[in-house]
């Protein structure tokens, strides 16, 4: 439930600067745009003990070809695995120390990145993430580990009768179009994917003037624009390849 509350929420923070416009926002909701590109979307509520960002990368498999299906997948994965401060442990034990929920999903258009945490912990939370989005490397000795848990995710896949059903009907409806394709790849492009390869992608598009964030809970606007930038604003942005 609470995934899939966040995953929701990441599809309305990817609308709302669409639908409000030029019209006036809630109370206690603001959007804003970093320096460095990065576009950010506040809303303040008191209520909440607790703080949840989303911080979604403007990819997913939609942009992909048939030679690189579930890249964007696959990359997801690995960055679980390790930055140049954290090792895969220290993220998952940092993680735990604050009470934190860290997660992330890959879908057609983007893949979202949520960490939630108890308010007065976010700032802790952010740095974590920040980490990963932006130093995570990609280690050699990660990469045939996670190439197997997701090969299990495809043969899980394909074995449900339900999901086979809406790939086929999706494969019909979207022939030729990078859409036709599982976001988790297929067996083949799994197998084949280089890790080089995989960390050009990341390279080209982990860069702020691609992400959304989103960020609702207990918090104050003003100090948290300022931690934000902080923590993810000393990122450079960078021409999307």
């Amino acid at each position: 439930m609470i995934k899939n509350n966040i995953n929701n929420f990441a599809i309305s923070l990817i609308l709302l600067p669409l639908l409000c416009g030029a019209q006036s926002l809630p109370n206690g909701v603001s959007i804003h745009m970093l320096d460095n590109g990065l576009q950010v979307l506040l809303i303040d509520n008191p209520a909440l003990p607790m703080v949840g960002i989303n911080t979604v990368v403007k990819v997913g498999s939609a942009y992909e070809t048939f030679a690189t299906s579930g890249m964007s997948h696959m990359l997801e994965h690995l960055l679980f695995n390790g930055t140049n401060s954290r090792n895969q442990k220290q993220l998952y034990d940092d993680t735990d120390r604050i009470g934190g929920y860290n997660n992330a999903n890959t879908s057609e258009y983007y893949t979202n990145y949520m960490m939630v945490t108890p308010a007065d912990n976010i700032v802790t939370g952010m740095k974590i993430q920040a980490d990963m989005l932006f130093n995570s490397i990609l280690p050699e000795a990660k990469f045939q580990k996670e190439k197997g848990i997701v090969l299990e995710e495809i043969s899980k896949s394909l074995g449900s009768p339900n999901e086979q059903i809406n790939r086929n009907l999706i494969s019909i409806l979207y022939k030729g179009h990078a859409l036709s394709l599982p976001t988790l790849g297929t067996y083949a492009t799994i197998e084949a994917m280089d890790r080089d390869d995989v960390n050009k992608f990341y390279q080209n598009n982990y860069v702020p003037n691609n992400m959304i964030m989103s960020v609702i809970g207990n918090f104050n606007s003003t100090d948290m624009l300022n931690d934000i930038n902080d923590i993810y604003g000393k990122y450079p942005p960078n021409k999307i390849v």
